[in-house]
């Protein structure tokens, strides 16, 4: 690439999934290193994919939370949300959560890319959500630990820390 990798490859489907600052997201065959595609996001891609069902998702430094078909690069959605994504995306049943800079955690229909919910924090959200048994833990720099629920985006609980956190809960 012609920048700094900042997300985590995903191996999947014999094929490697990266997103690099040069604005690019690449495809390399996991077997021989070579370039199978490459997507032109526009802007730096410093989330980590989430794949599911033949499905790629990953946002951008310009706010876009991207839908692509892992076999050739199409977008099938694209979302602009309010600020930038670095947070990596989280499957969950027919949802994609993902974090923001503009300081809300996102949930789209993982079909059609529409807005499902959105929860305002008190700071950008560069964590990664995890999700399990119905519920999304993400962290915030507003100093708190969340608990959502998946479905409603309705807060369980949130624990309050001494600093932002940035970590991702796994």
């Amino acid at each position: 690439t012609q920048g700094r990798i900042r997300s985590s490859p995903r191996l999947a489907y014999e094929h490697l999934f990266f997103g690099s600052d040069d604005q690019l997201f690449y495809t390399l065959r996991a077997r021989t290193g070579r370039v199978a595609w490459r997507f032109d996001a526009g802007a730096p891609i410093r989330s980590s994919a989430a794949i599911s069902g033949g499905t790629l998702f990953f946002g951008d430094e310009e706010g876009y939370l991207y839908a692509l078909d892992a076999a050739n690069g199409e977008v099938k959605w694209k979302y602009q949300a309010g600020g930038k994504i670095t947070s990596s995306p989280a499957v969950e049943e027919d949802l994609i959560l993902v974090g923001c800079g503009d300081s809300h955690i996102y949930a789209l229909d993982l079909e059609k890319g529409e807005i499902i919910w959105r929860y305002r924090t008190e700071g950008p959200v560069i964590s990664s959500p995890a999700v399990a048994k119905g519920v999304v833990y993400i962290g915030s720099t507003d100093h708190r630990l969340y608990a959502l629920e998946d479905k409603t985006g309705k807060p369980k609980w949130y624990y309050s820390t001494e600093g932002a956190v940035t970590s991702s809960p796994r």
